[in-house]
């Protein structure tokens, strides 16, 4: 590949979707597929570092999620925190949120601050990860901000100072993005798998990763 000529990838934006169908197939219950998607999340980051990636954002669960029946949401928060307790054990790997915090139980929302505060201050790998994410609140929020403080627009979203995200990827044969980052993924290419995502494995990503990278990317022009 030329360096010249050839896209660089930054950053890398993942919908994670297919848990409970791939628990379904198995005959086990939703919490079975969530935690197995959890462990996978902290495979990503690791492929991620791989490839030189330096940026990470992961949609874990939009405000909508949170409508679900007691029953289904708890092993699916268990699987939230799953992901923040062993992403903050990764080397050089820092944390962040962006969504709706307030919308967790306070025993989550603190062991999750917990973890996201363990980070070191120079990563070689940042993963944003989305919990209670919802794209019309943050335009509302920023435009807010954009009129009482006279923000730029860009500062006001979430992931400000951040790449734009060059990669996103959805897996389970969904072919939409769901409202995710609909600004900062404007000028993105989209990749879509029918992989299940507790399926999806290192092979999957590379191919993902090695599709971009023979993109002509036009930014709009």
């Amino acid at each position: 590949m030329n360096p010249e000529t050839t896209p660089q990838c930054h950053h890398v934006a993942v919908i994670p979707d297919g848990n409970r169908r791939w628990a379904k197939r198995r005959g086990l219950d939703s919490g079975a597929g969530h935690a197995e998607g959890a462990r996978r999340a902290v495979s990503l980051a690791e492929w991620c570092r791989d490839w030189g990636i330096s940026h990470l954002t992961v949609f874990l669960m939009s405000r909508s999620n949170f409508n679900r029946p007691d029953e289904e949401l708890a092993p699916l928060l268990e699987a939230v925190e799953g992901v923040f307790s062993r992403l903050s054990a990764v080397p050089a790997t820092s944390l962040s949120t962006i969504g709706d915090l307030g919308l967790l139980p306070a025993s989550s929302r603190q062991r999750i601050e917990g973890a996201v505060g363990l980070s070191p201050d120079r990563p070689d790998l940042h993963v944003n990860l989305a919990v209670g994410y919802d794209s019309e609140d943050e335009i509302r929020h920023a435009v807010h901000s954009v009129i009482t403080d006279g923000a730029d627009i860009k500062d006001a979203l979430a992931l400000a100072g951040q790449p734009d995200v060059d990669l996103v990827i959805r897996t389970s044969g969904e072919r939409r993005l769901s409202g995710f980052l609909p600004l900062q993924t404007a000028m993105a290419e989209l990749h879509f798998t029918d992989t299940l995502w507790p399926d999806f494995g290192r092979s999957d990503f590379e191919l993902a990763v090695k599709d971009f990278f023979t993109r002509q990317r036009r930014y709009g022009l």
